[in-house]
């Protein structure tokens, strides 16, 4: 503990001794380093746009396994308008339980928008309204690609309407959905992801 003191000290005597102006500032300020440190475009934009999608036709596969109805690979395609705008397509799963109709559900996401897109993966849940309405909510990541590419999407998405507007039970064939989603984008077009 003495040697430290003493070292001290002795550091700050040499500094007195040598001339050291200590009116000069040891470090940087701060608000310089801020300006120097953002890289053009980089921060946080929120985003809003709707999606209708429309079934393509039936599920890849069905199967009910101990009250659970499994269904994969329902295609999904339709408009993105707002501040996306392009084609849509989503590849959907769930697992509907067969008493109250509603159960996760999950899958990927592309939109093709002009010189890029953005691709990534969605889940949420699926709520039974009555026996043909349902209700879908739940959250996605999707990455830009192309002239998007080093930007991020992180949000969330609903049905449009509170009470659920797919037409049709989930897996018949017969479903057009209309999706509001938002979320808040990051990074900037050309950065690494």
């Amino acid at each position: 503990m003495k040697a430290r003191i003493l070292n001290s000290v002795l550091v700050s005597a040499v500094l007195i001794a040598s001339g050291c102006d200590s009116s000069l500032p040891l470090a940087p300020d701060p608000a310089d380093l801020g300006a120097q440190a953002k890289p053009a475009d980089v921060g946080r934009r929120p985003i809003l746009f709707w999606q209708e999608l429309v079934l393509t036709g039936p599920p890849s596969s069905v199967e009910d396994v101990d009250g659970v109805r499994k269904v994969r690979g329902l295609v999904f395609k339709g408009a993105a308008s707002g501040d996306i705008v392009g084609e849509a397509e989503t590849l959907t799963n769930a697992d509907i339980n067969l008493t109250t109709g509603g159960g996760p559900a999950w899958g990927s996401w592309s939109i093709t928008t002009e010189g890029g897109g953005w691709e990534g993966d969605f889940q949420g849940l699926l709520t039974a309204n009555s026996p043909n309405s349902s209700f879908f909510e739940g959250t996605y990541v999707i990455k830009g690609t192309g002239a998007n590419k080093g930007r991020i999407i992180r949000g969330s998405f609903t049905d449009s309407c509170d009470d659920g507007c797919m037409s049709g039970a989930p897996g018949d064939g017969d479903g057009v959905e209309l999706y509001k989603a938002e979320g808040v984008m990051v990074g900037r077009p050309g950065g690494s992801e």
